[in-house]
C-alpha cells in the first residue's frame, strides 16, 4: 500500500514538474538548430559573461554538443581543455573566420546575460562567409 501511494505521489508531483524544468533546454535546442547549417558546426561566443554564471555557459555548451551531434560545437581553439564552465569562459576566444570555416563551422552565436532577468540570451547569430 505504501509503495502505491509513494509511486502515485511521484507520478503526480515529480513527473509533472519535469517538462517545466526541461522547457528552457527545448528552447535552446531549437535556437541552436536554427543557427546551424545542415551538417555544419557552430561556435558559441559567451560575451562579457560573468564568471558567477559559468554554470549557464556550461549547460548551454554541453547541451549543444549533445543536441547537435555529430555537428561540431566549438567554444575555443584546439589547445584548450573544457571540462566545466570556468574553463569555457577562460578560453572562449573567437578564432578567425577562415579557421572556423576550415573546421566545418558556418556560424557564430553570441550569447550574453540579460541583466534584468539573469538569464542567458542570444545577442546575434553571424553566418560566416556570407
Amino acid at each position: 500500500m505504501g509503495l502505491c501511494i509513494g509511486f502515485d505521489a511521484n507520478r503526480v508531483f515529480v513527473n509533472q514538474a519535469l517538462p517545466k524544468l526541461s522547457q528552457p533546454y527545448g528552447l535552446w535546442d531549437s535556437w541552436l538548430e536554427n543557427s546551424t547549417a545542415p551538417g555544419r558546426g557552430i561556435f558559441l561566443k559567451f560575451e562579457d559573461f560573468p564568471e558567477r554564471w559559468a554554470g549557464y555557459a556550461q549547460n548551454i555548451y554541453f547541451r549543444a554538443v549533445y543536441f547537435l551531434y555529430p555537428q561540431w560545437v566549438l567554444v575555443s581553439g584546439p589547445s584548450a581543455t573544457i571540462n566545466k564552465g570556468q574553463d569555457l569562459l577562460k578560453n572562449n576566444s573567437l578564432p578567425s573566420d577562415r579557421w572556423l570555416l576550415d573546421q566545418g563551422v558556418d556560424s557564430v552565436m553570441s550569447i550574453v546575460m540579460d541583466p534584468k532577468h539573469d538569464v542567458p540570451v542570444i545577442r546575434e547569430v553571424r553566418w560566416l562567409g556570407k
